[in-house]
């Protein structure tokens, strides 16, 4: 099933509900069902755990319907496209969409230094070699979080002392890469318990590798995926019961989501297809399953039928409807049956009018990052560069429903 990211019902509201409970206004509408649960209570502190590769699918198969994370389930949500952890966990952190923040893939074309860089760990491509001596997403693709403009809208906390607690509330990113940092999962929850008990109101971000990690190496549906996502309810539960006992901490609701689902895959190197790879300016970016390509001016016309040729592909036009002006409608969170098609492959300009990427002020960086194809696969076929790849044996940031949809859980 091919399923578009819906930028109305997606992770980027989930956290302009939780930040916009404690003040700080977001570009995007709130979640529908996460404003009924904040009605229903008056929280001092919200906390948001994020579980890499933890989508619906996953969470589904590898626990009971009785396991504590599904007996919290909410509804599924719409992670962001691509589905994949650095677009999707700059959503959660910043409260835009892709197209806004810049941060579109775990790779990106940098113009300004032509190179495709790894975001996160900035290195170059396909390669442990370091992209250059300063950050480069940090230099050119600077983003401001929800803790920074927390910080910037609150004077530093002051002490009330009719009441002991803190005038504003504070912000929290608890990680390996957060503003607070930790290096086990045991630390996460031992430090987000801390914080919570502390006095105040509190938005406290929690975000763990896992199952994402895990399931890349032994699969989706492997044995260690599958004790993974029972660690994980364990923790959480615990957590939880922790927090009920503990009369400082009775006042927080607990949040559990995902950044994207995972499918298991076959990897296909792009080097096998001489002809495609004849027509590209660069190697190509983004991500091996939302594959951004720049092509030479002379077989710009060309690259579709000779991509079609290699891969059984659809083109969004035969999908969404156009408007009177010709133009793409919004894919705005619609479901196709994705029939035998490997790829989806859009044009810039498609990307653009579908919003994609989602709605907003398109970030100065897309514009050279974006190429002038992408093809989105919609198949478990996954389109690696060359054999230095990595060949995971499971994926995501394709435009499957698997992929695509996250868990809301709430626990009061």
């Amino acid at each position: 099933m091919i399923q578009f990211p819906d930028y109305t019902h997606s992770l980027v509201n989930l956290v302009s509900s939780a930040a916009g409970y404690f003040g700080i206004p977001c570009a995007h509408p709130p979640l529908a069902e996460l404003e009924e649960i904040l009605k229903c209570g008056r929280y001092r502190n919200i906390v948001l755990f994020l579980f890499d590769g933890l989508g619906c699918s996953v969470l589904e198969k590898h626990s009971e319907a009785s396991a504590f994370l599904r007996k919290h389930f909410v509804c599924p949500i719409s992670s962001v496209f691509p589905p994949t952890t650095t677009a999707a966990v700059t959503s959660v952190e910043t409260g835009l969409t892709p197209i806004e923040h810049g941060r579109i893939g775990w790779t990106v074309y940098f113009p300004q230094i032509d190179k495709n860089v790894n975001l996160f760990t900035n290195t170059l491509k396909d390669s442990k070699e370091q992209a250059e001596v300063y950050h480069v997403g940090n230099r050119f693709i600077p983003t401001e979080t929800l803790e920074q403009k927390a910080a910037l809208k609150y004077t530093p906390p002051q002490d009330n002392p009719a009441d002991g607690m803190q005038k504003e509330p504070r912000f929290y990113t608890v990680s390996k890469f957060g503003t607070t940092k930790i290096h086990s999962s045991k630390q996460m929850f031992d430090e987000v318990y801390r914080l919570c008990n502390e006095s105040g109101k509190k938005y406290i971000y929690g975000y763990n590798e896992k199952p994402d990690s895990i399931m890349h190496i032994s699969g989706t549906f492997s044995l260690p995926a599958k004790l993974s996502v029972k660690h994980i309810n364990r923790c959480v539960q615990r957590f939880c019961r922790r927090l009920k006992q503990s009369p400082a901490g009775r006042d927080t609701l607990v949040l559990v989501t995902a950044d994207h689902g995972h499918i298991p895959i076959r990897n296909i190197e792009l080097t096998s297809f001489p002809r495609l790879g004849a027509m590209l300016l660069r190697r190509p970016s983004i991500e091996p399953r939302a594959v951004n390509f720049f092509v030479k001016p002379e077989c710009l016309n060309d690259f579709p039928n000779v991509f079609a040729e290699c891969f059984k592909t659809v083109f969004p036009a035969s999908l969404l409807p156009k408007d009177k002006n010709g133009r793409l409608s919004e894919c705005a969170g619609q479901c196709f049956p994705a029939g035998d098609a490997d790829f989806i492959l859009f044009s810039k300009k498609e990307i653009l009018e579908t919003k994609l990427f989602g709605s907003g002020t398109e970030h100065l960086s897309v514009h050279g990052s974006l190429g002038d194809y992408l093809a989105a696969a919609c198949s478990d076929i996954t389109l690696v560069d060359s054999p230095k790849s990595n060949h995971f044996k499971s994926h995501h940031a394709g435009l499957t429903a698997d992929e695509m949809l996250v868990p809301l859980i709430a626990i009061r």
